[in-house]
C-alpha cells in the first residue's frame, strides 16, 4: 500500500507498507523531500496510512527505525506506537515499534 504526498504535480514524500499476516500491517518505508520537511507532511501520511489499514481490517501496525532517527522515533510515539524491541544489524541500532488499531 503506497501514500503519496504531492505538491504542484512533483513528487514531496511518501509512505509504503504491507501485509504481514490477516492483522499486522508493516510500515515499511517512508520519506519527505528534504525542502519539504517540518510542515506535517510525514504526520499526514502515516494518518492516511493507519485509516486505511483501519478500514481494511488490521489489528495492529508494526515497523523500525534507526535509534538515532529522533524526528521518527518521535512521529512514530506521538502517533501511539510503543516500543516492543531493539536489533542490531550492519546499519546500527533498529527500535522497533507497534501499534494497535
Amino acid at each position: 500500500m503506497l501514500v503519496l504526498a504531492s505538491e504542484e504535480g512533483a513528487a514531496v514524500g511518501f509512505k509504503l507498507g504491507y501485509r504481514r499476516s490477516r492483522e499486522e500491517f508493516y510500515s515499511w518505508l517512508g520519506g519527505v523531500h528534504p525542502e519539504h520537511r517540518r510542515r506535517g507532511i510525514a504526520e499526514e501520511l502515516m494518518r492516511r496510512q493507519h485509516a486505511w489499514c483501519a478500514e481494511a481490517g488490521y489489528r495492529e501496525i508494526t515497523t523500525e527505525t534507526l535509534g538515532d532517527n529522533a524526528p521518527m522515533l518521535i512521529l512514530n510515539l506521538r502517533s501511539g506506537f510503543e516500543v516492543v524491541g531493539m536489533r542490531v544489524d550492519e546499519r546500527g541500532t533498529k527500535v522497533l515499534l507497534r501499534r494497535r488499531l
